[in-house]
Order: C-alpha cells, then structure tokens, then sequence
C-alpha cells in the first residue's frame, strides 16, 4: 500500500516552492524581534504591519479596481471602536476581532451602495462625505467614543501569557525549518544560488533563535511588559501576512481579473456580459473588511485611547498617499510604502520638527519623478532594475 500526499497539500507544497521569497520574508520577519537589542524597534514594526494592513485592504478597492473611495478612514476607524466596545464588554479577544471584521463588512456593504447611483469623482465625494458624517456623529456622541479623550483599550490577560509567547517562538522555528527544507529541494533540482542563499539565511536565522533561547524563556516568564509587546508584534504580523496571501490569490484569480479589467476598460467588462456593478461591490466589501480589521488591530497595538480622530479623512490622504508610493494595484506596493512612511516617521520627525512636512513634500516629488508608478510599481510595470534607478537619478543630477 503506497502513501499518497493528500491533494490540498501538493498544492501548498508547490505554491510556497514557486514563491520561497514570501515564505523567507515571513520566517524573518517572525524571528526578528527575537534579535532587535530594545522593544522600542519591535514596537515601531508592529505599527507597520498594522498601516501596511491598512494599505493593503485600500489596495483592492483603489488599485486593482479603481474605485476612488475616500471614505476608508471611517471603516477605519469604526473598525478600531467595534474591538474596543467589545473588550469593555468584556467579550474574548478573538471575538472583539471579529467584531471589527463586521462593522468593516457593514460599512463597506453601505459605501458600496453607493456604486449604482454615482461613479468616479463623484463617488470619491460621496464617500468622503459619509466619512466626515461619521466623524462628526462620533466626535459628538461622548458617551460611546469618549469625545476628546477617547476610549482606553483594556488589554486582555490572555496577550500577557508566557503561552503566546512560546507559540510566537515555536513558530518561527517551524516556518525556519520549512524555508530550510524547500530551499534544499529547490537546490537539488535547480541548483541555483538563490536557494543556496535561502537556506543559508533560515539556517542563521534558526541558529540564533536557538542559542538565544534561555534569555528568552527568561523574559518570558519574569517580564510583562515583554510577552505583551512580543504577543502584539505576532498578532499584527500574522494577520498582515495571512491578509497578503488571501488577497493575493484572489488578484491572480478569475475574480481579480475581473476586477482589473474593470478598473482598465468598464465598458468593454460590460460588453464581454459581466455584472460590473456586483464586482465593484464585492470589492468593496473585501475592502472593508480587512481595513476594519486593520482598524481593530490599531487600537490594540498603538497602546493609546481610541479617538473620532481615526475617523477624519487625514487617515485616508495617509493610506493613499502610502498607496502612491509604494505602487498601485501590486499589494505589496503599498505595505512597502507604508513601511517605509512610518519608519521616517518614527525616526526622523524628532529631529525635523517642523521641517518634517517640507521633506516629505521633497520626498514624494523626487519619487513622482523618477519612480512614477510608485517604488514596487515601477519594478514591477517597466522592469526597471534598482541599479538602473539610481544611475539615471546620478545622471539627472549632474545635469
């Protein structure tokens, strides 16, 4: 009697060889905080993946749609309530989660429809206008969104648990050793040095965590503070990956198609007998509800109150403006620019002060310049190597 590979698990086994990068990049950035000296920079990454997140889920309604909503901040923001609301009411963290996800569902289910009375510039209003509605209403209501001060965020027991931590620790080996594995059989048929250069880096990567781990079952046992930043760091990163992997296959589907088609040429989508007005909702609604996830994670591991604040339309110039420069319609585009936007933040706004807005209106000129699909767009649509960029950018400034 012969053992067979169950069919689901073929095509897992060849999905992640066809894209070991991905896998790589999920194993590194799990072990990663293990290596930072301080939480202060396991703090600034796992704020990151929650705007990248957000990024993420914008990118499916404005990127691969073309649906200029302005409203997101308000699924945003609604979205980040809905998780506090439930914790005040005492109900488990996976369900105040999933809350969020809910309130995102019904808040895109309303801005989409909108979809069949009005269409392009006229819809970006609309929903901007809906949005500044909501902040309005909820900067008002003080009972349930605390006005000015906001809502606190009670932290559950369960994040400060040695137990997360362990899981957090375990699976960074587990996703090391996969890397290593499917690096080796890559070796063996292709022989090429990119596996070679796979498997050499989860191999460090496992080497570390193991050598480092009495420290850290020290910590995890003797310092809250710690199994609470490390427990925020693996929800935010977990769910931005899994997000990016769901979303990903629904791009390269039939549906994702439809979707891009859509956002190129609506008319000739309606010719070829597509019910363009459901496509346009269905986006939407995904949207949504991974931006009121984004929501909820943000209330959780920004470890302030909860204001009307989230509500108001700079949250959407922010996550478009982390749209445009990463690169629409590539979904890793925008976690890229939003990476990159809270990084500068986070380490340069100290020392520009009021100079801060002035370098990144000169930071988004010289990338519309020389990068006009975005920084992941541009290497993505015109195969453009990055040596390439940098010695026209050398070039024009010489002249």
């Amino acid at each position: 009697m012969s053992l067979r590979t169950p069919g689901g698990l073929k095509r897992f086994l060849a999905l992640v060889e066809e894209t070991p990068h991905i896998l790589v990049a999920i194993a590194f950035f799990y072990a990663i905080p293990f290596m930072v000296p301080t939480l202060y920079w396991v703090r600034i990454l796992s704020m990151a993946f929650v705007l990248a997140l957000f990024a993420l889920a914008y990118d499916v309604a404005l990127g691969l749609t073309g649906l200029p909503s302005f409203g997101h901040a308000a699924i945003f923001g609604m979205g980040a309530y809905a998780l506090v609301w439930s914790l005040r009411l005492g109900l488990p963290l996976p369900i105040a989660i999933v809350a969020s996800l809910l309130m995102g569902v019904a808040l895109g289910a309303l801005m989409a429809s909108f979809l069949k009375q009005v269409r392009e510039i006229y819809y970006a209003m609309v929903t901007l206008a809906m949005a500044e509605i909501m902040h309005m209403l909820m900067d008002k209501a003080v009972q349930i969104s605390g006005g000015f001060t906001g809502l606190r965020v009670p932290m559950p027991d369960s994040l400060y648990s040695p137990g997360v931590l362990i899981a957090h620790l375990a699976l960074s080996c587990t996703v090391l050793f996969m890397c290593i594995v499917v690096a080796f059989r890559k070796m063996k048929v292709e022989r090429s040095r990119a596996a070679l250069a796979y498997m050499i880096l989860a191999t460090l990567l496992l080497l570390a965590l193991l050598m480092a781990f009495p420290t850290l079952a020290y910590k995890a046992f003797y310092t809250p503070v710690y199994r609470l930043v490390f427990a925020l760091y693996f929800i935010s990163f977990t769910a931005l990956w899994t997000s990016y992997v769901l979303l990903r296959r629904l791009a390269n589907s039939t549906f994702g198609s439809v979707l891009v088609g859509i956002r190129e040429n609506e008319e000739r989508m309606l010719a070829l007998g597509y019910d363009t007005a459901k496509y346009k909702m269905l986006s939407m609604v995904i949207s949504g509800l991974f931006t009121g996830l984004a929501g909820g994670l943000f209330a959780l591991v920004s470890l302030t109150p909860v204001r009307p604040d989230l509500l108001g339309a700079e949250y959407t110039i922010e996550v478009l403006l982390y749209s445009i420069l990463g690169g629409l319609g590539t979904l890793i585009g925008p976690m890229v620019g939003a990476g990159i936007i809270t990084f500068l933040d986070m380490r340069l706004r100290p020392f520009l002060g009021a100079y801060w807005l002035l370098f990144m209106g000169v930071f988004y000129v010289l990338v519309m310049l020389f990068l006009p699909f975005g920084i992941v767009g541009t290497l993505f649509y015109k195969r453009v190597s990055a040596r390439r960029l940098f010695l026209k950018l050398l070039r024009s400034l010489r002249r």
